[in-house]
């Protein structure tokens, strides 16, 4: 009492330091909402407070109503009304201030109170608790009563281990579903209590449901944690306890340690957990329990892994996870280093093959052992995690089940070399820990039968634990056995450094094949093959039993082989191969969703018919394309149909793609995309516009620029190359007609706007066309060409030929005088993809003619002497400075009529 008395008036401190004392048990009880029956919360009464400024007291008149409490004690007096029932709501403390938090023997003040309790919504019926040395945020609100609600229990962990520190604050790990928090035993306001420590006078029990009295007023003897007084039952440990060994609530269970501080073995803050003593792991399981053997000797070696080393009950929890422990149950951290997901052990030995491999890995223990049968044996048909008889090495069980046999088989692995090895060669024994499964094997059998090979000697050299004991080198490795033909499989390895192939900048590694060849059926012929994301999952193989170059159902089942990889995590989150590199991802939703990944068409398969890739190791194609051997008769200039010569396999006259693609890209003008015409430096291939895996019939098109798909405008498609910066991948060639390739300019003319979102295809062909640049008509630019209607096909795809050459419009005559009478053809005076003004409707730019020799027209100085056109402040007249065909225009001009322009649109907005 005197040391809390000191506490209070240490000026300063006192607020921080007492909160340290005062949170020492939990936080419970005083202040909470009226709850009704189905726990939802009630406000109480608000007491009719005096406006702001009415209160003569009120000693700073500026500050503004907010509506939240007075924190002023004598206005909100907390022991006056909280010593007597409030409402619905129990005395949290009596009269005189005795029987608070933590402050047994001395009184509290409303002071005290406000270090834990947060005032702002207290008038509201809010509840809300400040964490001691939290932000200003750092507020717990309670909605509920924690005495009964875990949830609203659970809250009040970081507002209790603020003071009472996280070594204290360990949840109770129990035998059951209820994990108890720190209201589940304490009561922070229980003036009737006498009990230790704000212990409540009535616990809880879930398991019953009912309430159990509690009577701890004593650390030890009577009163104490559990007395052993069969009349009353009522010690805080037992009075939940409903399937432990001792000390049951009903007075049942086996004498243990009665009137003894239980504390000393099971402290709070291993959640009870018996940390030492006759309770522990050790001292119980150094002995037999019921039918499960002694795994541990008393003084705590012969444990798992220590063989050198005492075990401690530390140890043991750290691979063993108790809640069911009472019950029987044996559970398992599924990671040990990550301990959050359980196992519960049952009889089948694979499902420890996660929980062993999450401390083995990497390059210690990780692959299960891949045998000749379908029997795959797991971690622990050949290891042993507690075996006091045994004096084999590597925890290697003292008995190995032989499941073709269906007998246990006796083991000795007493060295790693010589007598008592994996196979000494003893044939009166052959007890050897490799040998005793071995029923089908070339070399050391169970029953000492078969040729010798390397009696004695360490199998770990060339058989690696790591890689399932496939042999890592000589003759009968991966690459020994299949670097040459293997009855009427072709030899792959040399696959491997063809002009594509999987591994690159790295030589293939037996490690590198068992990345997707699963071997468990390997020595009976067949190619299985895993799913990366899986690997251990022999079931999830892919096992094939046709060549699935030649039939299609084959080829199908290696689609979910291939995107497994082929993801945004490549294999399980890693490089798969050797040499470090992640695969390309493939977006899966997209490709089911694609042109290539319906029907008949899948990852793998002949090049023509049903598949693209044809092989899985390496081929004379870029991009592993079939065929791998380039068996397909070549086309002009691509002996190996690369390319475009692939795509053409399938979008050729005779299909099976829906469009003739070649056909196309043998007209006059087209896409320099093969090798022939790609001699001149320009390069542009059929994938930087379509990505084959995501390309459909609505969405066929990739942004040349990111590869990604296109969701733009058809025109703004084609202006990501003809802007005059086309990706670094894409070169145009030397010369162009025309003003070139810088088309952006064209966005917002009067093509651009009446034609629609798709203008560029009203005129230009995407592969190829008969006409030049693409055109869908002719369009002759040649100057002192005769007129002909044919020859300017292209414009009259729109405009109309009699009102544009043989009757006056708003530009009169003058087109049939230029056009039929001079010989002059279009491009003379219009630039069909923007005019030199910008907004210019006639698209009208003399610049490109008069700077040609091709054509008979020189600019003559003028108003603008760039141009020599242009147009007056009223836009209803053009002037022309330009000599043309020997006629100067100094100028000449023209009246613009005001008439409406025809909108398009109805018909030319059509998506593509």
């Amino acid at each position: 009492m005197q040391l809390a008395r000191a506490i209070r008036n240490v000026t300063g401190l006192a607020p921080m330091i007492l909160a340290l004392c005062i949170l020492s048990a939990g936080l419970t009880g005083g202040c909470f909402s009226r709850f009704d029956g189905d726990g939802a919360s009630e406000p109480p009464a608000s007491e009719e407070a005096p406006p702001d400024g009415d209160d003569e007291t009120d000693e700073d008149e500026s500050e503004p109503d907010d509506g939240d409490d007075d924190d002023s004690t004598d206005e909100m007096p907390c022991i006056p009304c909280h010593g007597s029932p409030m409402g619905d709501r129990r005395a949290v403390v009596d009269e005189s201030g005795a029987g608070g938090h933590v402050l047994s023997g001395e009184q509290l003040t409303d002071a005290d109170c406000q270090v834990c309790h947060e005032m702002t919504q207290h008038q509201q019926g809010s509840v809300r608790l400040r964490v001691v040395g939290g932000d200003a945020d750092s507020i717990v609100v309670l909605s509920g009563d924690p005495l009964r609600d875990p949830s609203e229990a659970d809250k009040l962990l970081p507002f209790c281990s603020a003071c009472h520190g996280d070594a204290e604050q360990t949840v109770h790990a129990i035998g059951g579903d209820s994990q108890p928090a720190c209201t589940a035993c304490h009561n922070l306001h229980d003036p009737s209590s006498a009990n230790l420590s704000l212990v409540s006078s009535l616990v809880y029990n879930q398991t019953l449901g009912e309430d159990k009295p509690v009577v701890f007023t004593a650390r030890t003897d009577s009163g104490s944690f559990n007395d052993g007084d069969p009349d009353a039952n009522d010690g805080i440990c037992q009075v939940c306890h409903t399937a432990t060994a001792y000390h049951q609530h009903d007075g049942t269970g086996a004498a243990h340690y009665e009137g003894v501080a239980c504390t000393n073995c099971h402290s709070h803050a291993a959640g009870f957990i018996p940390s030492a003593g006759e309770g522990s792991c050790i001292a119980c399981h150094s002995s037999s329990q019921g039918d499960r053997p002694a795994v541990v000797n008393s003084d705590g070696t012969g444990g798992h892994h220590l063989e050198e080393s005492a075990l401690t009950d530390g140890d043991c929890v750290t691979c063993h996870e108790l809640t069911e422990h009472q019950q029987g149950t044996v559970r398992l951290w599924a990671n040990p280093d990550d301990p959050e997901s359980v196992i519960a052990v049952s009889d089948d030995p694979n499902e420890l093959a996660v929980f062993c491999a999450s401390c083995h890995s990497g390059t210690g223990h990780p692959t299960i052992h891949s045998t000749a049968t379908s029997w795959k044996p797991t971690c622990t048909q050949c290891h042993e995690m507690h075996d006091l008889a045994n004096g084999n090495l590597s925890l290697v069980a003292d008995v190995v089940r032989n499941e073709t046999l269906d007998e246990d088989k006796p083991v000795v692995f007493t060295a790693r070399t010589g007598s008592g090895s994996y196979s000494d060669g003893e044939p009166s024994a052959n007890d050897g820990i490799c040998q005793v499964c071995h029923t089908a094997t070339d070399y050391h059998r169970h029953d000492g039968t078969g040729a010798d090979h390397y009696d004695g000697t360490n199998c770990m050299n060339c058989h690696l634990h790591a890689t399932g004991f496939l042999p890592a080198g000589g003759a009968t490795s991966c690459n020994g056995c299949h670097g040459v033909a293997q009855g009427a499989r072709r030899p792959t390895v040399s696959e491997f450094s063809l002009a594509s192939h999987h591994v690159q900048g790295a030589s293939v590694t037996d490690a590198d094949c068992v990345v997707c060849h699963e071997l468990s059926e390997h020595k009976q012929g067949q190619v299985r093959l895993r799913n990366v994301d899986d690997p251990g999952n022999a079931a999830a193989a892919v096992r094939l039993v046709a060549d699935p170059l030649s039939n299609s159902a084959e080829a199908a089942k290696l689609e979910p082989f291939c995107l497994a990889c082929h993801d945004e995590d490549g294999a399980a989150g890693a490089a798969p191969f050797s040499n470090g590199s992640m695969p390309p991802p493939i977006d899966d939703a997209l490709w089911a969703s694609a042109s290539h990944g319906v029907g008949p068409t899948t990852c793998f398969g002949d090049g023509q018919t049903f598949g693209c890739h044809g092989t899985g190791h390496g081929s004379v194609k870029v991009n592993l394309l079939a065929p791998w051997d380039g068996s397909q008769a070549g086309i002009e200039g691509d002996a190996t149909r690369e390319e475009e010569g692939f795509c053409y396999s399938c979008h050729d006259a005779d299909g099976p793609a829906s469009t003739d693609i070649q056909a196309r890209f043998a007209l006059a003008t087209h896409h320099n995309v093969s090798s022939v015409d790609q001699a001149d430096g320009s390069r542009v291939e059929c994938a930087d516009c379509h990505d084959p895996h995501v390309a459909s019939t609505t969405a066929p098109l990739s942004d040349p620029d990111t590869g990604g798909s296109w969701t733009g405008t058809s025109d703004a498609f084609c202006l990501t190359c003809h802007d005059g910066a086309p990706p670094a991948a894409i070169l145009f060639p030397g010369a162009a007609p025309g003003t070139g390739y810088d088309k952006s300019a064209f966005l917002g003319t009067t093509h651009d706007t009446q034609l629609g979102g798709r203008s560029c295809s009203h005129c230009h062909e995407a592969h190829g066309s008969s006409h030049m640049a693409m055109l869908e008509g002719r369009y002759v630019v040649t100057d002192y060409t005769p007129y002909s209607t044919d020859d300017y096909a292209a414009c009259w795809m729109c405009h109309s030929e009699a009102k544009t050459i043989d009757q006056l419009n708003a530009f009169k005559n003058r087109h049939r005088e230029h056009v039929r009478n001079d010989d002059s053809p279009c491009i003379v005076c219009h630039d069909v993809h923007a005019g030199y003004d910008p907004g210019e409707p006639g698209l009208i730019n003399l610049a490109y003619p008069a700077t040609s020799d091709d054509y008979d027209a020189t600019l003559i100085e003028g108003q603008d002497g760039s141009t020599s056109f242009w147009i007056d402040v009223d836009r209803d007249r053009g002037n022309c400075y330009i000599n043309c065909h020997g006629r100067n225009h100094t100028p000449k001009h023209y009246d613009r009529e005001d008439v409406s322009t025809t909108d398009c649109t109805a018909c030319h907005a059509t998506p593509p």
